[in-house]
C-alpha cells in the first residue's frame, strides 16, 4: 500500500491533465508508463488474497421460510374419474 501511495499525487495530477487535454500526449503516457511500471501490483494482489482468505466465512443460518419452495410432482390426467377412499367415484 505504501509503495502504491507514493504515487498517489504524481498519479492524480496525470489524471486530472489527462482528462482537461482529453487525450494523453506522449510525455505523459511515458511518464505515466514509468510509474505504473515502478508499482509491484503482482504483490499487492497477492498481499489481498491472503488477507481475503485470512477472513472466517460466517455460516449460512437456516431460517424456516428461506429455502424455496419443492417443485410439485406434475398431475396425471386420466381418462376415467378418480376413485375416493370411501369407493365413491369423483364427482368430476
Amino acid at each position: 500500500m505504501r509503495c502504491i501511495s507514493q504515487y498517489e499525487d504524481i498519479l492524480c495530477e496525470l489524471s486530472h491533465e489527462a482528462k482537461r487535454a482529453g487525450d494523453l500526449s506522449p510525455a505523459i503516457s511515458e511518464e505515466l508508463r514509468g510509474i505504473l511500471e515502478k508499482i509491484p501490483v503482482h504483490e499487492y494482489v497477492l498481499d489481498l488474497e491472503a488477507v481475503k482468505g485470512a477472513f472466517v466465512k460466517p455460516n449460512k443460518s437456516r431460517r424456516v421460510g428461506s429455502r424455496k419452495p419443492a417443485k410439485s410432482a406434475p398431475v396425471r390426467k386420466s381418462p376415467t374419474p378418480a376413485k375416493k377412499k370411501s369407493g365413491r367415484a369423483s364427482s368430476r
